[in-house]
């Protein structure tokens, strides 16, 4: 499959990853922060600085035993979200920060449709936002990050 770079100028394919890079959207990355290390689904929270929630298919026993931890994960159903394959849960525990920008914007340039999946609907990220604010998991400056990037990427 050809790349955005191979199909359009640089600036061109420059300005549709900026215009698809933003809190909410969902990307299918390589996660060496998982056991084992993977490819997930993860929602972009914030770009600057980038952080990812992680997308998982259920949800882990030790988190359903530890309701501060179980007050973190959304429910993302799937019937929304024509990319998922089956209802999943955004996991809002850790806002993980194992990227670095300009290499996830040239990934995108070379494997744009394998990367990118889609975006959450405008109710979960509220959700989102709702569940960030109240978080006992984040610290207050990574809620803030956060909720500003969910709020101004979206519109909210």
């Amino acid at each position: 499959m050809a790349s955005l770079s191979d199909l359009f100028p640089p600036s061109l394919a420059e300005t549709a990853i900026n215009n698809h890079l933003k809190a909410g959207v969902v990307l299918r990355l390589f996660c060496d922060f998982t056991t084992p290390p993977k490819y997930k689904f993860v929602m972009v929270a914030s770009i600057v600085p980038l952080q990812v929630f992680i997308i998982n298919s259920e949800i882990h026993p030790y988190i359903l035993n530890n309701p501060n931890l179980l007050a973190d994960q959304i429910d993302i159903p799937q019937a929304d979200h024509s990319f998922l394959s089956h209802d999943s849960i955004l996991n809002c525990v850790q806002a993980h920060q194992s990227f670095d920008i300009s290499h996830l914007r040239q990934e995108l340039m070379a494997n744009f449709s394998q990367m990118y999946k889609g975006k959450l609907q405008p109710y979960v990220l509220r959700t989102v936002i709702d569940v960030v604010d109240k978080s006992t998991n984040l610290s207050r400056i990574t809620k803030t990050q956060i909720i500003t990037a969910i709020m101004q990427d979206n519109n909210l």
